[in-house]
């Protein structure tokens, strides 16, 4: 994804009906967007992830994104490829975390002798979770 490709994406989920609408949600008072589209400036970290949760994107991957970002305009060929392999593999463990979710059974869990309230649904988590890390 691109960084025009996520404003667009922001702005779209935000029903924010410009740039100048969206810079100012995101607190902005000058034109940081602007700056963005033309690729005269990056947007820091913190102002991705924002950006992220305003697009509906995952954090984690807008952060690699910005990594590409950053290696493109500073022309470091030699780690774009290393930057999307992280990528792809991020996306490798997600689907992972979906199948298993799918093909394994609910565990049987015995919520009488559960301390503290807990969803059924974060107990299933933790247990794909544990059994994933088994398999690492």
């Amino acid at each position: 994804m691109t960084l025009d490709e996520m404003i667009d994406a922001a702005k779209s989920a935000q029903r924010m009906p410009s740039d100048n609408a969206l810079n100012y949600l995101l607190g902005f008072k000058g034109s940081a967007l602007s700056m963005w589209r033309c690729q005269k400036a990056l947007p820091t970290a913190d102002n991705v992830v924002k950006l992220a949760q305003l697009a509906g994107v995952d954090p984690e991957q807008a952060l690699l994104e910005r990594s590409i970002w950053i290696a493109e305009k500073n022309k470091c060929s030699d780690l774009i490829p290393i930057y999307k392999s992280m990528m792809y593999k991020l996306k490798q463990v997600a689907a992972t975390f979906f199948l298993l979710g799918l093909l394994l059974p609910s565990p049987q869990v015995d919520t009488k002798n559960v301390d503290g309230p807990m969803h059924n649904g974060t107990k299933h988590s933790i247990h794909y979770a544990t059994l994933l890390f088994r398999l690492m």
